[in-house]
């Protein structure tokens, strides 16, 4: 229990501590990984590099004291993940394992005012593709875990970094980490928490904790009829047939967002009323990504045609400090002013 209270705290401070100015070595130490791994392109397809993010992430661990056989970096087709073990003194007991991921969406530059993947400190934030989603974080639980064994700290139960490499795609390797794993006593995943400092003190003002992970569903509509031929176009086409159901579809509100699994199925679907200030159901689009257009064809075809894009946000970035120069890191409260 005081390795889990211990590394709670840490984690904590890392994650939301006041705003001094950046001197030590673990605040510099942590925006130099993040640079770094901003600045390689760990999106899925060609050119995936997130195995040379966990390939910066082992030399970092390496150098604060884990022992190479403690780390594994695993692939799985143009990706891999990581696993990061720091044995405890108790090896019955089941492990912490503090959850991550190393890929981005994509982002094209000519939708960025700035590169995505060329990370930049300018007013007191860092800006770039993982700033917010999530390198900076996942460097932050890191470099927090390396500070507490440099200290000296040897943790009761064992204490495990687990990045997985597709997390914002298919997430194959979350759900082997997740079966390599499963033994574990309890998961902090970085993704879904974090903190926030109080505006005028600096202080830490709370730090929420993550209970469970959401994941997203591809839906796929085919709508089929007789046909015909666009010299003598019919009414009652497929992709006129196509829109009752979309629009119906489209009008699916989460009633209550702690109950997605039961608010999204067919039958809630299919029985749904519009709500106003609730969240649609995440159906229509791929890859976790909403597009920012859709384009459907008429005539003979006889589905619509949908153009996946990630969203461009110019906007992804991570305050360090609130007020002048580079200070502390900290989780994004909001935009800056």
């Amino acid at each position: 229990m005081r390795a889990k209270f211990l590394l709670s705290g840490l984690l904590a401070a890392a994650l939301c501590g006041p705003a001094l100015a950046q001197t030590t070595p673990a605040e510099k130490q942590v925006i130099d990984l993040a640079s770094k791994s901003i600045a390689l392109r760990s999106v899925r397809g060609e050119g995936n590099q997130t195995g040379k993010v966990a390939e910066l992430f082992r030399k970092a661990l390496i150098d604060a004291g884990w022992k190479a056989a403690e780390i594994e970096i695993v692939p799985v087709d143009d990706t891999a993940y990581f696993i990061a073990t720091w044995k405890g003194k108790n090896p019955a007991l089941g492990p912490i394992v503090i959850s991550a991921h190393m890929d981005v969406v994509d982002a094209k530059p000519e939708d960025w005012k700035r590169d995505p993947f060329t990370p930049v400190v300018e007013n007191g934030y860092l800006y770039g593709r993982g700033a917010s989603d999530t390198k900076f974080d996942t460097v932050q639980a890191m470099v927090a875990v390396m500070e507490l064994r440099k200290a000296g700290f040897v943790p009761e139960r064992s204490i495990v970094l687990a990045f997985s490499g597709d997390e914002e795609t298919t997430m194959i390797t979350s759900k082997a980490i997740a079966e390599k794993l499963k033994g574990a006593r309890l998961v902090l995943n970085v993704d879904g928490a974090s903190g926030a400092l109080d505006e005028e003190s600096g202080k830490p003002a709370y730090w929420s904790w993550q209970g469970a992970e959401k994941t997203y569903a591809d839906f796929a509509l085919e709508v089929t009829n007789p046909g015909g031929h666009s010299s003598a176009p019919r009414a009652d086409n497929a992709m006129m047939s196509a829109r009752r159901p979309l629009a119906r579809l489209t009008s699916c509100r989460l009633q209550n967002p702690r109950s997605f699994s039961s608010s999204c199925t067919p039958q809630a679907i299919s029985s749904a009323r519009p709500a106003d200030g609730a969240r649609s159901c995440p159906a229509w689009w791929s890859s976790n990504a909403i597009p920012p257009a859709r384009a459907g064809k008429r005539g003979c075809d006889r589905r619509p045609h949908v153009r996946s894009a990630s969203p461009a946000d110019s906007r992804m970035q991570t305050p360090l400090a609130r007020g002048p120069g580079i200070a502390s890191p900290l989780n994004p409260v909001g935009s800056p002013p």
